[in-house]
């Protein structure tokens, strides 16, 4: 078997329990897969913070201008004022209420709170040092904001189910097809007779059907075939 099916059992252990199931109203800009007791993971409003990389940039290129000091010169901006730029333009709205973002967020099963995917990334250039996988964006180490991981259980399921599932079925296919022949081996073996070439006929059909790889018609001619030749046992 290929998949990893007790990586995957660990991962459903984990992760909201299930049937899982889309629900929402787009009224409310609401869409979310919802799991028998919890959500999975949604689209969430996000407060915007003074550590959001948009934030933390428009602060750097204000500590490299200057504005006027009033007197026909320039002078630097203060922490202070800097302070209040980001918060004006950045932080808040017109009337000063909180400005929000749409995110893509997942359910923590345990706590059954919404973390942001973002909040929960795994950076490559921290994996790729050996960092712990929660180190943050804001780490000085973190020099880019690529992803390859996201620290929820089910973001992992998702991800895992997906890339085994073809793999699942395959095997599964190969079960199947094993199955029939081990059918038809003990019905001979029963029967006290060795099996004619229709009856392998029959067993390479039902296996090929399996696979998709014969019609029903191809199907229905080899079972004639298989009655035909039980016919002529002995």
């Amino acid at each position: 078997m290929g998949a990893d099916r007790a990586g995957l059992r660990a991962l459903l252990d984990a992760a909201t329990k299930g049937p899982w199931s889309w629900r929402g109203n787009t009224d409310s800009g609401d869409v979310r897969l919802q799991g028998a007791r919890a959500d999975v993971l949604g689209i969430v409003r996000r407060e915007r913070t003074t550590d959001d990389p948009a934030a933390k940039s428009l602060d750097e290129y204000l500590q490299e201008c200057e504005r006027s000091d009033g007197k026909g010169g320039w002078r630097p901006w203060t922490a202070a004022e800097r302070r209040q730029r980001v918060r004006r333009s950045y932080l808040v709205d017109g009337i000063g209420e909180p400005r929000t973002d749409n995110v893509l967020a997942f359910v923590d099963p345990e706590k059954l709170l919404y973390e942001g995917a973002c909040d929960l990334a795994v950076y490559e250039v921290a994996r790729n040092q050996g960092l712990p996988d929660d180190t943050p964006r804001s780490h000085p180490q973190v020099y880019r904001g690529d992803v390859v991981d996201v620290r929820s259980a089910n973001a992992r399921l998702i991800r895992d189910g997906i890339n085994a599932l073809p793999g699942l079925l395959d095997d599964l296919d190969a079960a199947e097809r094993e199955r029939d022949q081990a059918l038809a081996a003990l019905a001979w073996i029963e029967l006290d007779m060795p099996p004619t070439q229709a009856d392998i006929d029959l067993v390479a059909a039902r296996g090929a059907a399996v696979a998709g790889q014969l019609t029903d018609a191809q199907i229905h001619a080899a079972a004639a075939r298989h009655h035909i030749g039980g016919t002529n046992h002995g």
